[in-house]
């Protein structure tokens, strides 16, 4: 069975009373029993957790009612602090935001800043009978935004287990095996959408040391499961797409995001980095195997691997000013995705530029236009730049194992892809092709890096990704080919020398 909630569109009339009856004992519910939940003063912690670690903090307190205009507000201020790991960088994620819910719990006035790398964004707005309209500040560039809707919208922002504990609430009575329709709105993305709760059989889940029957719900296509209690706490919430939980902290619980010596973590990690640079001298070794005890074949891979550290330090400027241009202030709203294909061009940029620089400045001394040391030395480059990418990017557990023990096979492609790709751009330095060729390792890079935001918002499997990464390092390796192939005269010409 289907509900609409806040709208309704073309429906029966049996799901019209349907509707109009949840509308009614929600109301009149939350009404008369929001104090009981949320009172003056009460605080409300979260811990969030990837591979039984602590990333992340939440915490939220309830400041009491508060008059806006005609309107009496029940307000909340909330902050979560959450350590990333993406892009080959590691980075804290700051929010604060501060909401005012009507009495009947649906939203009123909401505000937000974010602070990201050296990146602050605020944001506020104000949700009226059928519309959210506000503004969003970054980098001193303002953006309106404006949606209408059919009805009072709900709110489902991200980052704030409390506030999918306040948006779920009226309808956490819901039958097992129903569903209900409510308009969104989440302002950090920007974005005005259309949520489906599925009321899911009750589980059993631990809390507090205890076995807790809690209902449970599914939001779509916010990727999150909901698990409450039978007083309509918000008990624990899982991402099956990211793979991280938001746990409710027991009173008197205090949650630290893990830290350890870098030493400590390094050694946990030894059995896996070593696996790791098994797979790039695989793919080193498939590739450039005639070449591999040259002495200047293994700078290379030192100098690439150096590298890679130092162009995470030219990303993270890139990044914020692209981001900061990248939003429309005349637009209501931008696509997502087409704003991520944008930063994943300049990761493929830098880490292809990269590559070229190690092959270019070895290029400098007498080497002539001897094809296969140029592939060999972008293989050595790709192999190098490849291994601490992996490294860095990959999810381990506390005690030092894959998180995810499936990402190793996406992990040895992505190694091969980086290694292919750098066998290309060495390629054609030696050949000294025009530069529209280079777009060939730059294309082919940017579409693999753009992938893992398909599969962070569950539009992709996992699945699916490596088998996308697997094609992208076949076509790379044959790119290569064909253009080895066809420089072949030019070595009958004498314009290019033969391999010695």
């Amino acid at each position: 069975m289907y509900i609409l909630l806040p709208f309704a569109e073309d429906a029966s009339m049996r799901r019209l009373y349907l509707l109009i009856t949840l509308l009614l004992f929600a109301q009149s519910a939350f009404s008369q029993r929001i104090t009981d939940f949320y009172k003056t003063a009460d605080e409300y912690d979260f811990a969030v957790e990837r591979a039984g670690q602590i990333i992340g903090t939440q915490h939220a307190v309830c400041n009491g009612w508060q008059v806006n205009g005609t309107d009496s507000l029940l307000a909340f201020t909330m902050q979560t602090k959450t350590a990333y790991a993406h892009g080959g960088n590691t980075f804290n994620l700051d929010i604060a935001c501060e909401v005012g819910y009507l009495p009947i719990g649906l939203p009123k006035t909401y505000q937000y800043t974010l602070s990201l790398l050296s990146t602050k964004v605020s944001h506020t707005g104000e949700f009226g009978d059928s519309s959210y309209s506000g503004r969003t500040i970054r980098m001193g560039v303002t953006q309106p935004v404006s949606y209408h809707m059919r009805r009072h919208a709900i709110l489902f922002d991200n980052n704030f287990a409390l506030q999918w504990e306040i948006a779920v609430l009226p309808v956490s009575r819901l039958a097992s095996g129903d569903s209900v329709i409510a308009e969104t709105v989440i302002p950090q993305l920007n974005q005005a959408m259309k949520f489906t709760v599925y009321s899911l059989p009750d589980e059993m889940i631990t809390y507090e040391g205890k076995q807790i029957s809690a209902r449970t719900f599914r939001v779509d296509p916010a990727n999150q499961i909901l698990y409450f209690d039978g007083s309509g706490r918000l008990l624990k919430a899982y991402d099956p797409t990211q793979k991280i939980t938001v746990r409710r902290l027991a009173v008197g619980e205090k949650a630290e995001i893990a830290s350890e010596s870098w030493f400590a973590v390094f050694m946990k990690r030894l059995p896996i980095y070593g696996l790791l640079a098994a797979f790039a001298a695989t793919w080193f070794l498939a590739l450039a195997y005639r070449d591999a005890k040259r002495l200047d074949v293994v700078v290379m891979i030192v100098a690439s691997a150096v590298l890679y550290w130092l162009s995470l330090q030219l990303l993270t400027p890139l990044q914020n000013a692209y981001f900061g241009m990248a939003f429309d202030p005349r637009a209501a709203s931008s696509s997502i995705y087409i704003v991520l294909l944008g930063s994943a061009f300049l990761f493929a940029l830098v880490e292809e530029l990269t590559k070229f620089v190690c092959v270019f400045l070895r290029s400098l001394l007498k080497m002539g236009h001897n094809l296969r040391l140029g592939i060999a030395l972008g293989v050595a480059c790709g192999a190098g730049f490849a291994l601490m990418q992996a490294a860095n990017l990959l999810a381990f557990t506390p005690s030092g194992a894959a998180a995810v023990p499936a990402d190793l096979v996406q992990k040895f492609l992505s190694i091969g892809l980086n290694t292919a790709t750098g066998a290309l751009i060495g390629f054609l330095i030696i050949a000294r092709w025009p530069w529209a060729f280079y777009l060939i390792p730059i294309g082919i890079k940017t579409l693999f890096n753009w992938l893992p935001f398909f599969v962070q918002k569950g539009s992709l499997r996992p699945a699916s990704y490596s088998l996308l990464t697997f094609v992208l390092t076949a076509l790379t390796l044959v790119a290569l080919y064909l253009l080895y192939r066809r420089a072949q005269p030019l070595k009958s010409s004498g314009r290019i020398e033969t391999s010695r």
